[in-house]
């Protein structure tokens, strides 16, 4: 349809453990429950505040619905990349490991909001953020990563591309994280 954005969808397999490189003054934890809600809406707004594509502002219900409220939630299977730096209190990113298919039936593991500050874009913490997630799939014994984003996020892309990840067909069918 004219207008509405392309989403892609992207793939990439795990070939080999993972390296998750070190990005200075920076350090990636694991979500501390509800405490770290607010910060991460907070980045989600400033991360999305202009990206082509809008995306529009969530509440603490609506986090918990989409994310702790999933088949496949634990809280170690979302990161925050934070500056060491104790006058810097908002995250600088994040992302989610998610999973495709149920719980009866999963499927292969998935991006799933990786954000960055863009006061902090362009210095490493999306691939930092990506590895830690891959290097967590590899633990669990998964090959395979998947994702979606909009072709309009053309940043966005161009990461995913540099770090391996290649577009596939979709299967029509609408599926969601």
């Amino acid at each position: 349809m004219r207008g509405m954005p392309s989403v892609l969808q992207m793939r990439k397999n795990l070939v080999v453990p993972p390296s998750v490189a070190k990005v200075a003054g920076v350090r990636v934890r694991a979500f501390s429950g509800e405490v770290d809600i607010e910060p991460w809406l907070e980045l989600r707004r400033r991360a999305f505040a202009r990206a082509r594509v809008g995306v529009r502002e969530w509440t603490a219900e609506e986090f918990r619905q989409e994310l702790s409220g999933r088949w496949w939630w634990s809280q170690q299977r979302l990161w925050f990349a934070d500056s060491i730096d104790p006058a810097r209190h908002s995250p600088l990113g994040a992302i989610a490991c998610a999973q495709r298919g149920s719980a009866a039936e999963p499927g292969p593991p998935a991006v799933h909001w990786l954000m960055v500050d863009p006061a902090a874009r362009r210095q490493g913490i999306g691939r930092l953020l990506l590895a830690v997630l891959e290097r967590h799939c590899w633990e669990l014994g998964l090959r395979e990563v998947c994702l979606e984003t909009h072709a309009e996020w053309r940043a966005a892309v161009a990461l995913y591309r540099a770090t391996g990840y290649e577009e596939v067909i979709s299967a029509g069918d609408g599926s969601r994280f």
